[in-house]
């Protein structure tokens, strides 16, 4: 038996997110309702697309990819974007949500900007200098106000020379 439609974006709205979210997060990113989400999710069960219990996760990790894969690339960069936003509306890590900002396609929104720039410096502070570096190189092609932009240059050079000295 076929899977609907609804099942469908619910399996792919988890392959964007990665396994373990809650599953009102997952709902609300493939635009369901909750009441429908927990029929949804069983469905996924027995067709052994998800893994039984909790929390959310696929039955093997080559599912989650295949799955992923079936999404097209501008479909997946929109969920990507929305699931940035809907994990800074849970006010979740800065570095969770910027992961999924490398994936969106860059709009010009300024608290894009600005949580790139904190995720960059979070990056640093954990000793991670290549992802501070990605994580601003984003946020330039996001791109930012002319005012933010020289601030920016400064951070992505800084973030560079720290990468490049921890190469060596």
């Amino acid at each position: 038996d076929q899977l609907g439609r609804e099942a469908i974006a619910l399996s792919q709205a988890l392959a964007v997110l990665g396994d373990r979210v809650p599953l009102r997060l997952a709902a609300s990113l493939a635009g369901i309702e909750m009441e429908d989400a927990g029929r949804l999710l069983d469905e996924l069960v027995v067709a052994g697309i998800l893994a039984p219990g909790h929390p959310l996760r696929f039955e093997h990790p080559l599912i989650g990819a295949a799955v992923r894969d079936t999404i097209p690339e501008g479909r997946r960069a929109t969920l990507h974007a929305r699931a940035a936003r809907l994990l800074v509306a849970e006010a979740r890590d800065p570095e969770e949500v910027a992961a999924h900002l490398l994936q969106a396609q860059p709009a010009g929104r300024a608290d894009s900007v600005g949580l790139l720039r904190e995720a960059s410096a979070a990056a640093r502070r954990c000793g991670a200098p290549q992802s501070a570096l990605a994580y601003l190189e984003r946020a330039l092609a996001e791109p930012p106000s002319a005012e933010v932009r020289q601030a920016l240059f400064a951070e992505l050079s800084l973030a560079a020379w720290t990468a490049m000295d921890t190469n060596s």
